[in-house]
């Protein structure tokens, strides 16, 4: 029987679950975890594709993910083979890792993505395994509460706690001790908004989590574009462009101005790092600080 193809739309955060193969055991160590963590923070640095939570359980892991430009599949299938690889070497074990291929629920409206990242820290607490959800190690839960995530995870928190005042919203909602969302199908979200997703699937529409511009598509004229914002923040265009020069030394505010202002042009997260040679992670820290209106 030929498989349903899962929706995979840029601009949508996912919820994303793998489980071991059969259920069994993912995680036998803590140096388990740092492994996947650390797969984890490669194929991030490599894609566009954002964290904004996670919880990795013994025999699972839950994350949080938002979508740009990569395929989420392509995301999902290096991260996987590098942790399943890791743990057939290291274990001696043979065959299948993981418990087919990993689910993914598209969320359809972003009021259900407090209840969803209060879902995923639930879940050691759920299981009993911690009385409180920021006493466990392998979560984002520390992060909403204001400390610093252990494995240093490049998160970035959902839009409604990523103010000062977040940690506090967050506390609250916590507080209110309601973890519930709707789901249908492959979305989170209800029956009529599945629905309309399907309606226009396959279209170029713009989706309610990114202000959508007309992008160029290669990087021809990222030169001389380039060029020109160099001239308009009056810096040396002839020092920049000699070959030993490196954008890191120009200092941090005109970088993030020009980042900005090649976004703003139409070119890609990922012709920009290509150009630019720096992480693209990067470029999307400029492009959530434009969304919140800091510059």
């Amino acid at each position: 029987m030929t498989r349903l193809s899962r929706i995979d739309k840029p601009g949508y955060y996912y919820h994303v679950i793998s489980r071991g193969q059969r259920k069994e055991t993912l995680f036998f160590s803590p140096v388990d975890y740092s492994a996947f963590v650390k797969f984890l923070k490669e194929v991030l640095a490599d894609t566009d594709i954002e964290l904004s939570a996670y919880c990795l359980m013994k025999n699972h892991f839950h994350l949080l993910l938002k979508r740009n430009e990569d395929p989420l599949y392509d995301f999902m299938h290096r991260l996987n083979l590098k942790y399943a690889l890791y743990l057939n070497h290291k274990y001696k074990f043979s065959g299948y890792v993981f418990q087919g291929r990993f689910k993914s629920f598209i969320v359809l409206n972003n009021d259900y993505l407090v209840n969803l990242v209060l879902y995923i820290h639930n879940n050691p607490v759920k299981d009993s395994i911690t009385a409180e959800e920021e006493e466990f190690n392998y979560s984002s839960a520390r992060f909403y509460h204001g400390k610093t995530d252990l494995f240093e995870l490049p998160l970035i928190k959902i839009p409604i706690f990523a103010g000062s005042a977040g940690v506090e919203k967050y506390k609250l909602f916590l507080k209110e001790g309601k973890i519930n969302f709707p789901k249908y199908k492959d979305g989170i979200g209800n029956k009529d908004e599945y629905l309309l997703l399907e309606k226009r699937r396959g279209k170029n529409v713009t989706s309610f989590y990114i202000e959508k511009r007309k992008e160029k598509s290669t990087k021809d004229s990222i030169g001389s574009d380039f060029i020109n914002i160099l001239k308009s923040l009056n810096l040396n265009t002839g020092e920049i462009l000699k070959p030993a020069f490196r954008f890191e030394m120009i200092s941090k505010e005109k970088r993030d101005e020009i980042i900005l202002s090649l976004i703003k042009s139409g070119y890609s997260a990922k012709i920009i790092a290509d150009f630019l040679k720096i992480n693209i992670q990067t470029i999307y820290r400029c492009k959530n600080q434009m969304r919140s209106g800091e510059k």
